[in-house]
């Protein structure tokens, strides 16, 4: 899903609205390692490498400090309101996925049970004259 998020906010008519507005973005953060972050950068040249930040403290505590909370932090009403959608992925971004997520994912090698990297929830931030709109 990450990958989805991210791919869509690299589209060149996303950038190209984004700079028309006068926004400067997206600037992408994530958590897992920089060694990661470079190869989810290499099978996905689109992403703009200048704009995808990674969070490699113990903690994660830069990216937790924007507040999106964990899965399952709360329990959904329903299957209906966790607002999960698949990916649009061709066959190429499909293989190119499911070669690499497990790799890729941010788990720390000595973790026990579910790691607390993929638990992590992202979100979107949009920020105009150094004012969060939403």
């Amino acid at each position: 899903y990450c990958w989805a998020h991210a791919r869509e906010w690299s589209e060149p008519a996303v950038l190209q609205r984004l700079e028309n507005l006068g926004l400067a973005g997206p600037i992408l953060v994530t958590v897992g390692t920089p060694e990661k972050l470079r190869r989810f950068l290499d099978v996905n040249p689109t992403i703009p490498r200048d704009r995808i930040f990674v969070d490699d403290s113990d903690g994660y505590d830069a990216f937790k400090a924007m507040g999106f909370g964990k899965l399952l932090d709360r329990v959904p009403e329903s299957i209906e309101t966790l607002g999960l959608r698949i990916p649009g992925f061709d066959v190429g971004t499909a293989f190119n996925y499911i070669t690499n997520v497990a790799w890729l994912s941010p788990v720390r090698s000595l973790a026990e049970g579910v790691p607390e990297g993929v638990t992590l929830l992202g979100g979107t931030f949009a920020f105009a004259n150094g004012r969060l709109l939403h």
